[in-house]
């Protein structure tokens, strides 16, 4: 009987610790969750599509937990990954799920809205610009209610960025919209500069990137204008792409190797617009150098198309300097 009553006083404590337990371990889990999650926002975008897997697992534990952190971080990534996979349509399916997760803590409201944001991208790939400009407002409200000053100034830039990417696709239906393509790039501009330099949160790299890229995108609008107003639009798209480029020639910022490349495609369309075709071949070449590093088709065909372009213009063999022999395959 003592034996007995032994063994149900070591079950009962056994089960008291057990019903304790899922509290404490949930917060463990949790807290493992985030450092995992700000060990992987710690990289370089260039290298997320690697941690597809372990965001995967990491967003299921979360999901289980109901921990909204984990969900919506987890989320966001795969949501970029996918973006540069072109899966938008599983996108925009993660995204509705992730749209219905409640939280109560207001830091949030720079990832929600930062969902809202690659949402929208991914509707505008798809076709769905009105539905994509939407998204973007949804999520510029949500972007005004972020309390950190310089997040909340970077997270509406970028939604304004976003919203001239949308209108350069509208314009299409109707060229009326046209004008607003640089008002809301220089409406992103004037955010973004307002960031401090020696901001915790924005680091002075993730700024000047994204003015950067804004001035890199105005930069091809006006070359895609070139036909009309040619000499005053090439001007303009001068002045855009050489400030993108000295900041990514700028080695005081840690900048996206792909933005880099991009950087020195367009400034061969430039060259090559305003018939400099040495100089043109040269930015093309050092963008296929660059490539090497960085793997990305769409950036190594607009090099060889700037190329081809500049070598038939010339009509003459090509140089020991600028052979294609000499680039990397």
């Amino acid at each position: 009987m003592q034996r007995f009553f032994y063994l149900l006083a070591i079950f009962f404590a056994i089960s008291f610790l057990y019903s304790q337990n899922p509290k404490s371990e949930g917060v463990q889990t949790e807290a493992v969750i985030k450092k995992k999650l700000i060990e992987i926002n710690r990289r370089k975008l260039d290298v997320m599509p690697q941690y597809e897997k372990q965001l995967l697992s990491l967003k299921e534990e979360s999901d289980k937990l109901h921990y909204a952190y984990g969900q919506l971080w987890c989320g966001y990534n795969l949501m970029y990954i996918y973006g540069v996979q072109n899966k938008y349509k599983q996108t925009l399916e993660l995204a509705s799920q992730l749209k219905r997760i409640s939280y109560d803590d207001p830091s949030l409201n720079i990832i929600m809205s930062s969902i809202y944001r690659r949402n929208a991208l991914a509707m505008g790939y798809l076709g769905l610009s009105d539905a994509s400009v939407k998204e973007l407002k949804s999520g510029l409200r949500i972007a005004e209610a972020i309390d950190d000053k310089n997040q909340r100034l970077y997270e509406m830039g970028m939604i304004y960025h976003s919203m001239s990417l949308q209108y350069n696709i509208k314009q299409f239906e109707n060229k009326k919209y046209r004008d607003s393509i640089p008002d809301y790039y220089r409406k992103s501009q004037a955010l973004l500069y307002q960031l401090d330099d020696n901001s915790k949160t924005i680091t002075s790299s993730v700024k000047y990137d994204a003015i950067a890229f804004n001035n890199m995108r105005l930069g091809i609008f006006y070359l895609e204008q070139a036909d009309t107003k040619a000499s005053v639009n090439v001007e303009k798209a001068e002045k855009y792409l050489l400030d993108a480029l000295n900041v990514y020639e700028n080695k005081a910022y840690d900048t996206p190797v792909g933005n880099r490349i991009m950087i020195l495609n367009q400034v061969s369309w430039l060259y090559m617009t305003k018939e400099e075709y040495q100089k043109s071949i040269d930015f093309a070449n050092r963008a296929l150098q660059l490539e090497n590093k960085y793997k990305d088709p769409y950036h190594r065909v607009e090099s060889f198309e700037f190329l081809g372009s500049c070598y038939l213009e010339t009509a003459t063999k090509r140089s020991p300097n600028t052979t294609l022999t000499n680039i990397p395959i």
